[in-house]
């Protein structure tokens, strides 16, 4: 709520929160990527600033916690696209990414190599923030539902 109140509403100078920054109307991912609101003027509310922004023609409210959340999935994002780079150069085209799933097609012979190189990619933590750990799981199926 503080950074809604301060940097992110422009009342203030951008600040570093671990590997982003948050300014004026945006939050900058450690590759530079920025998620972008349109903060409007906040209201006083029953609980203190009501924060909003506009996106897709429509008003939003925002919160600390739900900041939050936007800066953490938005991290997961680059953390798993950078994942999906590394094994696209590895010989392993994703087919679908929803959410923090990447879905593969391969031929029944490397589906063990397949497994093992994918694991190793999902797990490794990114360079701006060595030693972060990550967990993942390897489906197989012959269709997406078959492979959850």
């Amino acid at each position: 709520d503080e950074v809604l109140g301060t940097a992110w509403i422009g009342a203030s100078g951008a600040v570093k929160c671990g590997p982003v920054e948050i300014g004026h109307g945006y939050v900058m991912g450690p590759g530079g990527l920025k998620m972008l609101y349109v903060p409007q003027p906040p209201q006083q509310g029953p609980r203190g600033s009501d924060f909003r922004y506009r996106y897709g023609g429509l008003e939003h409210h925002i919160y600390g916690a739900k900041f939050l959340e936007n800066i953490v999935q938005f991290l997961a994002r680059i953390v798993i696209m950078n994942a999906a780079l590394r094994l696209w150069d590895r010989g392993l085209k994703f087919a679908l990414q929803a959410h923090d799933e990447l879905v593969f097609i391969v031929p029944d012979e490397r589906i063990d190599e397949a497994k093992r190189v994918i694991m190793e990619e999902m797990v490794r933590s990114p360079l701006w923030l060595e030693g972060l750990p990550l967990a993942a799981e390897v489906g197989v199926g012959a269709s997406y539902g078959e492979a959850k």
